[in-house]
């Protein structure tokens, strides 16, 4: 290849700004399906379920769209050590345990 041959394909495949972030955008959700079709093919069906939930969280941590504070509350559990009193109707299939628990999340900023 001559020096003006190179020079006139790097002309072609110059993209836009624009154009540049969408084909990174699909680059990226290619590699994650193809890194999840391949981790998923070693996996039981009990673990399947959980590995997903935590690339979706990963996925969505990543665009922004949950906040890392309302993350971390979620997967650690917190439990606020004095919950108001909890409702009769809430108490027919909620227990006191997971009332703390979601009045712990009802704090996340």
């Amino acid at each position: 290849m001559t020096g003006e041959t190179i020079a006139e394909e790097e002309e072609e495949t110059d993209m836009t700004p624009d154009q540049l972030e969408v084909r990174i955008g699909n680059l990226l959700d290619t590699c994650t399906f193809t890194v999840f079709n391949y981790t998923r093919r070693g996996l039981f069906d009990r673990d399947k379920l959980i590995v997903l939930t935590l690339l979706t969280f990963q996925i969505m941590l990543r665009e922004g769209k949950i906040d890392a504070a309302e993350y971390d509350a979620l997967c650690k559990g917190a439990r606020s050590p004095a919950p108001p009193p909890i409702t009769d109707d809430l108490s027919r299939w909620m227990n006191e345990g997971q009332w703390a628990a979601v009045d712990a999340l009802a704090a996340v900023p």
